[in-house]
């Protein structure tokens, strides 16, 4: 069953219509993109966290897609690693694709 995921980051609206599995792929893909870009550039958990407002154990359980990433979240995390949210969506999109 498809249904319209909406979330807003920013101002901006995005609504995508997925199925369950598609949205849990999506979620993981967004994670291990956020992950290497983490990893890449150096940037401590506990910076993303102190940037989120969370613990860092809550950006280690978003990091290893345990738990779902917010769309406030994504906006707070991509800042301390020099990208956007639409960024991250653009990447993810491509990635997924070329694995169709």
């Amino acid at each position: 069953m498809c249904r319209p995921a909406v979330t807003y980051v920013g101002n901006v609206r995005y609504s995508v219509a997925m199925s369950s599995d598609e949205a849990e792929a999506y979620s993981a893909q967004i994670a291990d993109h956020l992950r290497v870009m983490q990893i890449t550039k150096h940037v401590s958990q506990q910076r993303l966290a102190d940037a989120a407002g969370v613990h860092r154990s809550t950006v280690s359980e978003w990091l290893n897609n345990h738990t779902p990433i917010t769309a406030s979240a994504l906006y707070d995390l991509c800042g301390p690693l020099g990208t956007t949210p639409e960024e991250v969506f653009s990447a993810v999109r491509k990635s997924m694709r070329a694995t169709d």
